[in-house]
């Protein structure tokens, strides 16, 4: 879900709404994620103490045994400057909330350069957001992280490429494109290439 942070209670409720879907077969969802991005809250004081708050709140509604995670923006180009649309995230009093971060590292936030550059590009752009991660929440818990590289369609073979090295540089838990109905058959060679360790929620 992705919550505006206009109201906490109406964020809130439509989390909870989400939590609680159930499909005509009785199917339920095996975790839950707060898709962080919206700066519809321009006040950024404002803004990090509802999404605190929120954070604080989806997790009780949650309870302990079922897996939360955080979709944030770009940890290295989306946060934490001035020029950035999260100048200030709050890394480190998120870090005992969350089970496990999902930065958006987009192939198309890594600098283009000649084609043969590509996929070092995006390596080090993916390794640079996993590092900042890791930076910023130095000292709290250490939580996996999930690598969301785009869609399917920005997904060539030197993306790939950079995005599976990264995955292995940074010893990542997960890292994935979207969405697998238009990802290709070469796109899924090289996804299972990745051979990440398998952890367990905690």
């Amino acid at each position: 879900y992705l919550p505006e942070l206009r109201s906490v209670a109406v964020d809130r409720e439509r989390s909870a709404q989400a939590m609680a879907f159930r499909s005509a077969r009785g199917d339920r969802f095996d975790g839950f994620a707060l898709d962080i991005e919206s700066q519809a809250v321009s006040n950024i004081s404002t803004r990090v103490a509802r999404l605190i708050k929120l954070s604080h709140q989806v997790r009780g509604a949650l309870g302990p045994d079922v897996p939360f995670g955080a979709i944030t923006p770009p940890p290295s180009k989306g946060t934490d400057n001035p020029r950035a649309g999260w100048p200030h995230f709050p890394w480190k009093q998120l870090a005992p909330v969350y089970d496990a971060w999902l930065p958006m590292s987009f192939f198309v936030l890594a600098d283009g350069g000649p084609p043969k550059s590509r996929a070092a590009n995006v390596r080090n752009t993916f390794v640079e957001d996993v590092r900042h991660i890791r930076t910023q929440t130095a000292g709290a818990p250490q939580r996996p992280v999930h690598l969301v590289a785009e869609t399917a369609a920005e997904a060539g073979p030197r993306e790939l490429a950079g995005l599976a090295q990264a995955a292995r540089a940074s010893k990542v838990t997960g890292a994935s494109v979207y969405d697998a109905q238009t990802s290709t058959t070469a796109e899924w060679r090289t996804l299972r290439k990745l051979a990440l360790p398998r952890t367990q929620p905690r």
